[in-house]
């Protein structure tokens, strides 16, 4: 596959879909061309990261810890595993292994923070990522003290009328 090919994949992922053809060139020109073989291990729960993979062709599995939800899931070419590794210090909190050879291209922070020195734009664009998905988690985090709320009441009121 030829590099530019990579720029409509890179596209789709949200992390990167307001940078330019032009910007997103500079990432994968930047980034590390990698092949993992089968049952090879490209992320290990609790280990710290400094890089994301591009999975460009080949399968991944990511075994989630048990307290996460599911324990297994499979991905193709096309995702980005280990994002935040690429952002800020990170300790990952699942292993991800290749299923099939897989070809990746490794974004690492140093490259990236590089070129962010080089075109503030792109910083630009990573902090407004950072901001919209941390307003949705906000969100989030209120629907669901909200709701604690209504359930704790609910359970103090029923103990008010069984114990009166």
């Amino acid at each position: 596959m030829k590099l530019a090919e990579l720029v409509g994949p890179l596209k789709q992922l949200d992390v990167f879909s307001t940078l330019s053809d032009e910007q997103l060139m500079m990432i994968i020109n930047g980034a590390d061309r990698v092949v993992f073989r089968p049952g090879q291990v490209m992320i290990e729960d609790g280990q710290s990261g400094d890089a994301a993979y591009f999975i460009v062709v080949g399968l991944v599995e990511r075994l989630a810890q048990p307290e996460i939800g599911r324990s297994r899931e499979h991905f193709g070419h096309g995702i980005l595993v280990g994002e935040m590794a690429m952002l800020v210090d990170h300790v990952h909190a699942s292993t991800v292994r290749a299923k099939s050879e897989v070809k990746a291209l490794k974004i690492s922070r140093e490259m990236l923070y590089a070129i962010m020195g080089d075109d503030p734009a792109i910083a630009d664009n990573f902090i407004q990522t950072i901001k919209s998905r941390l307003s949705v988690m906000v969100e989030r985090i209120k629907q669901i003290d909200e709701t604690l709320e209504v359930a704790e009441n609910a359970s103090f009121e029923t103990y008010m009328m069984a114990t009166h």
